[in-house]
């Protein structure tokens, strides 16, 4: 698992479109629309695949150079950078979630993978984010989690509003 301690430096640098991402995403989007569109292949494997499409799409930064990122994490960071908090790349959207709706809607499988948002949070974040995977989605999750999370694309950094983002 990582921690604060190995990942402090790139935590709290400013987000910065990874000059590969666009490639990663393409790419990524290419794979499930062969999937989706491939006969004869077992839904576990499209499964599979989805999650890994999902996974790709949402590392395309950096697993923990994402956009967003948890106060607390960023916190911990810049006061306590050798602490041995762990830390996860976290989907806003869940890929349960997301790989339900492609599979519901293969047609959007594009406009679907548009919603995949990583965020970087502690693991007691985590935990509390996927007791919630049921009963709220997406950034409603860390709404009613009461997570504060920092876009980490202007400077400084400001906390994004949940109550305005869908």
């Amino acid at each position: 698992m990582d921690t604060i301690k190995i990942h402090a430096k790139k935590l709290l640098k400013p987000y910065k479109r990874s000059s590969k991402a666009t490639q990663i995403i393409t790419s990524a989007k290419n794979l499930a629309s062969l999937v989706l569109n491939s006969n004869g292949i077992l839904d576990r494997h499209k499964n599979k695949i989805l999650s890994e499409v999902i996974w790709y799409i949402s590392e395309a930064d950096g697993k923990y150079t994402t956009r967003y990122r948890s106060k607390s994490v960023i916190s911990l960071a810049n006061d306590r950078p050798t602490s041995v908090q762990k830390i996860n790349h976290e989907h806003v959207y869940t890929i349960k979630n997301l790989k339900e709706e492609i599979i519901e809607n293969p047609e959007s499988f594009s406009t679907i993978l548009e919603k995949v948002i990583a965020c970087v949070v502690t693991t007691e974040e985590h935990k509390t984010l996927d007791a919630l995977k049921d009963t709220k989605v997406g950034w409603e999750r860390y709404k009613s989690a009461g997570i504060e999370v920092l876009d980490m694309s202007t400077f400084p950094p400001c906390i994004l509003d949940l109550d305005r983002i869908k």
